[in-house]
């Protein structure tokens, strides 16, 4: 389940896991982010017992910030945030800048607004644009039928460009640590509009059934047990499988010898820097002799 919570204070700090209070009650689970008091999170995970005392704690696997998506609403959070501003504040704010309060640098209100509290204006707008800019990237990626904690992995790899790196090839999300190709064909791809036969899709099994033949222990394998991998995964397109391996083995991420033979990149990579360490020494302990 998922439980929006303002935080308040940390309990128990062991980066990055934590035990955390918050409004909704004591919770715990890893937070990958700086936590300011006030920060409202969304969290996904369970309620559970505690072992020890019998409390009830809620029990997270990943912790998201979540702003308001309304200007309004998000100038609430914003004075929530800002250490000397208020309700008077708020409604000042509102009335004199409406939708344009973000640009409010310095701000401008009827009574003298105080150096320090400037300084903490300013801090919270800047800090509020990245939360802003991740609940999105986040809310964008999760609504692909994403994970909370897919959709965290690819914003802590791409940061503010993961839309722009998902929309473009959303194959990218099976690069992520712990995530995969068979994933993204388990209704993910379909909405991002994905065909059977988009070249995106042609790649990413030719890379995927690779990893996956290579796995076993052997990083050349024969042409005929590709093929006959990747067949199983794109039946339709074996004219679109070559030119894939092709335009692969031009980026260097798949080495075609023409000899039968096909590995990733990054494996023929390794072979051929032990052969020039350990071959070249053996050529010339030859020479010496």
């Amino acid at each position: 389940m998922i439980l929006k919570a303002k935080f308040e204070t940390i309990k128990v700090d062991r980066k990055p896991w934590y035990v955390i209070k918050t409004d909704k009650g004591t919770c715990k689970g890893v937070v990958n982010f700086d936590l300011t008091a006030g920060d409202m999170l969304e969290l996904e995970g369970q309620w559970a017992e505690n072992e020890r005392w019998g409390s009830k704690e809620f029990c997270f696997k990943t912790a998201m910030i979540s702003v308001p998506t309304d200007s309004r609403g998000l100038l609430e959070y914003a004075i929530s945030q800002t250490k000397g501003l208020g309700e008077a504040a708020l409604a000042e704010i509102w009335e004199t800048y409406r939708e344009e309060w973000t640009t409010a640098i310095p701000l401008t209100l009827k009574r003298a607004v105080s150096e320090s509290v400037q300084w903490n204006w300013k801090d919270t707008l800047t800090r509020i644009a990245m939360q802003k800019q991740q609940s999105q990237a986040i809310g964008f990626v999760m609504g692909h039928k994403c994970t909370l904690a897919w959709a965290q992995a690819a914003y802590k790899e791409w940061g503010n460009e993961t839309v722009s790196v998902v929309t473009k090839n959303p194959y990218k999300l099976a690069d992520l640590p712990r995530y995969g190709f068979m994933l993204l064909e388990a209704g993910v791809r379909q909405t991002f509009g994905i065909e059977d036969l988009d070249p995106r899709r042609i790649e990413a099994a030719v890379m995927y059934s690779l990893g996956d033949l290579t796995g076993a222990g052997s990083t050349a394998i024969s042409e005929e047990a590709f093929y006959d991998n990747v067949g199983k995964l794109v039946p339709d397109a074996p004219h679109l499988v070559q030119s894939a391996i092709w335009d692969l083995n031009k980026q260097g991420k798949v080495c075609y010898t023409g000899l039968g033979l096909i590995s990733l990149g990054v494996d023929s990579a390794n072979e051929k820097k032990i052969y020039s360490r350990w071959g070249g020494e053996n050529e010339r302990e030859e020479m010496e002799l």
